[in-house]
């Protein structure tokens, strides 16, 4: 699952606002 791991690093980036 290649898009998991995606979608958690984009979470990640968009939280650290």
């Amino acid at each position: 699952m290649q898009g998991v791991n995606s979608l958690q690093f984009y979470l990640r980036i968009t939280n650290a606002k």
